[in-house]
């Protein structure tokens, strides 16, 4: 407690002492930590399209920052393991749609080549992309 500055300093000070690193960390969280929910995040990652400058790899690092954001926040907020790993799955799947969805607007070609491989991942998909990428040109 002896190290926090400042604002921190302020948020623990306006809430009740922590007497451990969890209370602690929850206070710091709900002071300086996101304001977006999981429910819209959740549609954040369900709703990204690619915009006309988009390339493949452009628009899965869009998505990729979106889902990273959406896994860190389940990791600090739910406790449960069990729940924790099946909603990381099902957001990495969500993550997975949303880019193959994607891939149509930006080339239907690329697309339909990266649904035919059928990948299990974002990053597959995306490893995918950049070899019809690559061969095509």
């Amino acid at each position: 407690m002896g190290k926090l500055r400042a604002k921190a300093r302020e948020a623990v000070d306006a809430n009740k002492t922590p007497t451990s690193w969890p209370e602690l960390k929850n206070i710091l969280i709900h002071a300086f930590g996101g304001k977006r929910s999981e429910d819209v995040l959740i549609y954040d990652l369900n709703s990204q399209t690619p915009r006309k400058k988009d390339t493949t790899a452009s628009y899965a690092n869009k998505i990729k920052v979106t889902l990273y954001t959406l896994l860190s926040k389940i990791n600090l907020e739910e406790a449960n393991v069990a729940i924790r790993q099946i909603k990381q799955d099902q957001y990495n799947q969500i993550a997975l749609r949303t880019y193959l969805f994607g891939l149509d607007l930006i080339n239907p070609n690329i697309g339909m080549e990266v649904k035919l491989r059928r990948p299990p991942d974002l990053e597959t998909a995306e490893a995918y992309a950049l070899e019809v990428v690559n061969y095509n040109t």
